[in-house]
């Protein structure tokens, strides 16, 4: 396990982490934000990390936000990049919204060039939430 130690990841990147002993899932990053990465989640698994390229088609969970720093950098749970590519919702990342505060009064999206806004409640409804997920959180996914 990596502690404080550089790893390089940028947009487009394809991580593997480890779920179980012998089972592995995937995810690729989209876009930096302050928060971290917006991030897509695939449904499928493999037994290493080197199979992640060629099995990873279906879309679990997007769009997620992951702690890119504790994951790569800190070593928490065991993430490593396996590649690079381009996805079907890089182009629609511009569009994302994010909800974030305390309903019903206190309730604001922000996109990703951290731009803020008021919305209502009935506004916040089907928006992902403005936090990071780390190694458990994406775990529980499976």
């Amino acid at each position: 396990m990596r502690k404080n130690k550089t790893v390089k990841y940028a947009s487009g990147s394809i991580l593997a982490f480890k779920i179980d002993e012998g089972v592995y899932g995937f995810a690729r990053l989209i876009r930096q934000i302050e928060l971290g990465y917006v991030s897509e989640i695939y449904c499928e698994t493999a037994e290493s990390p080197i199979e992640g390229v060629s099995v990873i088609k279906t879309i679990k969970k997007s769009p997620v936000i992951l702690d890119t720093y504790s994951l790569l950098e800190m070593g928490e749970g065991e993430w490593s990049v396996i590649g690079n590519a381009a996805g079907e919702n890089d182009d629609k990342v511009d569009e994302l919204r994010f909800v974030f505060g305390t309903p019903p009064y206190d309730l604001k999206s922000i996109d990703v060039n951290e731009d803020e806004r008021k919305i209502s409640e009935n506004e916040s409804l089907g928006l992902p939430p403005y936090e990071q997920m780390g190694d458990e959180d994406v775990k529980e996914l499976f």
